[in-house]
Order: C-alpha cells, then structure tokens, then sequence
C-alpha cells in the first residue's frame, strides 16, 4: 500500500523548469501562447475541470486570493480541461470569473505541462516555473508565495 502511495505521489509530481510551448484559446476567444505572457509578471496557472471534487473545494478559496492579488505583477490562468463544454459553460454562467478561462478539452496543454492530476498550480514568470503543486492546498500557501515572489496589489 505504502509503495502504490509513493508510486502515485511520484506520477502526480513530474516538475518542470520552464514554460512550455502552448496555444489554447480562452472562452473569449482569445489565442494565449507564451509569448502571451507579459515580462516580469507572475502567472498562477492551474490545470482543473469541473468534475473535480478538490478542484470544487478549494475553488472560493483561490478566488478571494486571486480577488486581493490580481494587478499588474500578477495573473490567474484557469485552464479547463473539461472534453465536455456543457458543465463549463454552466460553471462560467453561475460565477462570473474575471479572470480568464483557458480551453484545453484534448489535453495538449496539460501533457505539455506533465500534468497527471487535478488540480495542478504553476506559478510562472518569464517562462520560468517557480513553483508547482498538485491536489488540496491552503490560502497559507498562497499567501506565503505572494510574499516570496512579491506579486499581488
């Protein structure tokens, strides 16, 4: 049992260094890639769907983070990676995000990042990954990345 726990933690944790070459477009219609990342602004990028039930949990929790750092150091990029658009665009309707919803329903992104679950958090700046978890994590966490990379209002 101990072995499987140890064999899934190390399938989920895959780090990466840098930004990998992606294109997906956002429920706008807007084209993001990585040149559409701005320099020296810090990216939160989390890979979710709405099926996911920790991805539901720590949603409120991300959104009054993302509410009281958003600004010109830093961004929220919430990649769906639901293949089914109806539940998305339910969730879109119910809550309004102001920040942008990036559309990845066959997985390219996700496989480029070396994401096996969800949810998974990079924060990025200038193509570099400073940071990455997968599954639950608390606002503390959050909180303590925007003092160590000083981003936010």
């Amino acid at each position: 049992m101990i072995t499987t726990t140890l064999l899934a933690i190390t399938l989920v944790t895959q780090p990466i260094n840098t930004v990998p070459l992606f294109s997906l477009k956002d429920t706008k219609g807007k084209t993001w890639t990585i040149e559409s990342l701005e320099k020296d602004r810090v990216y939160l990028v989390e890979f979710w769907a709405t099926w996911c039930a920790t991805c539901k949990e720590i949603a409120p929790m991300v959104d009054e983070f993302v509410k009281a750092h958003r600004g010109p150091k830093f961004e929220y990029l919430a990649i769906s990676t639901d293949e089914d658009m109806t539940p998305l665009k339910s969730w879109l309707k119910e809550h309004k995000p102001a920040y942008p919803v990036l559309l990845d329903p066959n997985f390219e992104a996700m496989e480029k990042f070396k994401v096996k679950a969800l949810p998974t958090m990079f924060l990025v700046k200038n193509r570099t990954v400073l940071w990455q978890k997968t599954g639950k994590i608390e606002r503390s966490e959050l909180d303590d990345l925007a003092t160590k990379f000083k981003f936010g209002r």
